[in-house]
């Protein structure tokens, strides 16, 4: 099995059922680009190599579970080719009863991270003051307008 033997999601119109020429297949080399973009989105630093090799076993594990509609295929290949923050686009892709693909990739990697990877270097409980507080609050609505920009000016659904 060589490093180019597709893998995983099957991706096609939903209308046809023809495969997309823009789709990305998984396999290992675009999966390792993949998990290398959305880790540095999730935690501003480069992805350890264990977790990658991680996030390529769970994706073969996985792979009859992976149902992709093409329009889901294609905003994840967008946010990868074009190194879009998945982070800031995230919550303006999700919709009730079903996650995306690009959510269920970015809590992948989360969980992989948690279960001993390799440390996040993610603070927890740690007590803010009050301008602290305001910085993260400020941060986090100007990453959400950011995100919902991003998704109208590349057209993610």
């Amino acid at each position: 099995m060589g490093s180019s033997d597709n893998r995983g999601a099957a991706i096609s119109d939903s209308h046809t059922g023809d495969p997309q020429p823009w789709a990305m297949q998984d396999n290992d080399l675009n999966l390792r680009q993949e998990a290398e973009h959305l880790y540095r989105c999730l935690f501003d630093r480069r992805l350890p190599e264990t977790l990658a090799d991680h996030y390529i076993g769970a994706h073969r594990s996985l792979s009859e579970q992976w149902r992709i509609q093409s329009a889901e295929a294609r905003t994840l290949h967008l946010i990868v080719a074009k190194k879009l923050d998945a982070t800031a686009i995230e919550p303006w892709l999700r919709r009730k009863g079903a996650h995306h693909i690009v959510s269920l990739k970015l809590l992948l990697l989360v969980y992989l991270d948690e279960c001993g990877s390799g440390p996040s270097g993610v603070v927890r409980n740690t007590r803010l003051n009050r301008v602290q507080l305001l910085s993260v609050v400020i941060r986090g609505l100007v990453g959400l307008l950011h995100g919902r920009y991003l998704k109208a000016r590349h057209g993610l659904v």
